[in-house]
């Protein structure tokens, strides 16, 4: 049996441990020093990397670091290949060219009308009141109404979206298996209909491509369309609920003046925005797969190990930012890992981006002076999400 002994901290390494990530930064900074490539055992053992140059090494080394077998520690055991996602070069590129076309800048930009009906009507909800859960009243329905209208399968299905993604995360990491099947055949059903009613009659919108999509001339086969599809509704909402929480708990803490500074330059709070996602990463990190023997930082990485590529880790590298636990909206290393790095970095990040945007200008407009509803920290996510579990607020 290997000796894994020199690479295994103390306390052991499991994101699920509230006791780690309530200090996760700290944890994390020591691992940095003195352990930068850990072992874990739990789900059967896998390897976490925690420096920025390792991780970002290992998301563009797709010949000894595979996607094949799933972005997550546990699998989610999708029935579905989630293609691009776990596929490798030159296959990566076919399938992601099918969706590029609805994630570009330009085509994000036109959709932003959309996105502030979406969060008006939310924010109108809240009229007359003066407290709320930021993470029920926007956090997790606004990404899934702004998916539902991105798929084409209309905005009146997003609320069965968001409980199929929260169920999904909650199934998945605990090792709920008859949970992970209830959820898979409830997306499985809803899928189906969708996708059998744009067979004859395409509607023109992303699952239409989907659909109708092909691969060196061929038609994709309906595995892959579910798959794709399901890709799109787990990884299109999940992150950006913590990216507006994460980012408004922050703004909590800032003064009105301040407030209305990011009102009125844009350019401000686009900087504040992408500070938010370095400093507070929503995705805690994804996986890969060894597939070659690899020596890093004395760790013998095997084919088969699970890799574990921590982003928020790497965001948080003193070798890559300056004091990179200050949170620093005027900080000039703007570069980070939040989205991923390389062929793999996240195809909707500029529409995450601008959700969370659009959010905070409409919580800054209708309710300028909201602040924390308690001065505790606030509970906190223990899957593969970053983010609190919720965000009670009063204005």
């Amino acid at each position: 049996m290997a000796d894994y002994s020199a690479f295994e901290p103390s306390p052991p390494f499991d994101y699920r441990d509230e006791a780690i990530r309530t200090r996760e930064e700290e944890y994390l900074r020591e691992q940095r020093e003195k352990c930068p490539v850990i072992r874990s055992s739990e789900f059967g053992g896998f390897w976490a990397l925690t420096k920025y140059d390792d991780i970002a090494g290992a998301a563009h080394d797709h010949e000894r670091f595979t996607t094949t077998d799933g972005p997550t520690i546990p699998s989610f055991g999708r029935p579905y290949a989630s293609k691009p996602l776990t596929s490798d070069p030159p296959e990566h590129g076919k399938f992601r060219r099918i969706l590029q076309p609805y994630f570009t800048q330009a085509a994000v930009q036109a959709m932003e009308p959309l996105v502030r009906d979406i969060v008006t009507d939310k924010i109108a909800g809240l009229a007359g009141r003066h407290e709320a859960d930021f993470m029920v009243e926007l956090g997790y329905p606004v990404p899934a109404e702004v998916m539902a209208a991105t798929l084409g399968v209309g905005r009146e299905v997003a609320g069965d979206i968001s409980l199929m993604n929260q169920k999904t995360q909650h199934a998945a990491v605990t090792g709920d298996i008859e949970g992970t099947r209830e959820v898979q055949a409830r997306i499985l059903k809803f899928l189906t209909t969708e996708i059998d009613a744009r067979r004859e009659r395409p509607k023109g919108d992303l699952l239409s491509a989907i659909v109708h999509s092909e691969v060196d001339g061929q038609p994709v086969t309906d595995d892959i369309r579910f798959g794709m599809a399901t890709m799109l509704i787990v990884a299109g909402t999940d992150t950006t609920v913590s990216g507006i929480t994460n980012t408004l708990a922050l703004l909590a803490d800032y003064p009105a003046d301040y407030r209305q500074r990011l009102l009125d330059d844009r350019a401000e709070l686009l900087a504040f925005i992408n500070e938010s996602l370095r400093y507070d990463a929503p995705v805690f990190g994804l996986a890969r797969t060894v597939r070659e023997p690899v020596c890093l930082r004395g760790a013998d990485l095997e084919p088969g190990d699970r890799v574990l590529l921590l982003w928020g880790s790497g965001n948080r590298d003193a070798d890559r930012f300056t004091n990179p636990d200050t949170f620093d909206p005027r900080r000039k290393e703007t570069s980070n890992l939040t989205f991923g790095y390389g062929r793999h970095r996240c195809i909707g990040d500029h529409l995450a981006k601008l959700e969370i945007r659009v959010v905070v200008e409409e919580v800054l407009k209708n309710m300028p002076n909201y602040r924390l509803a308690n001065d505790g920290p606030l509970p906190l996510r223990t899957d593969l999400e970053h983010g609190p579990r919720s965000l009670p607020v009063v204005w």
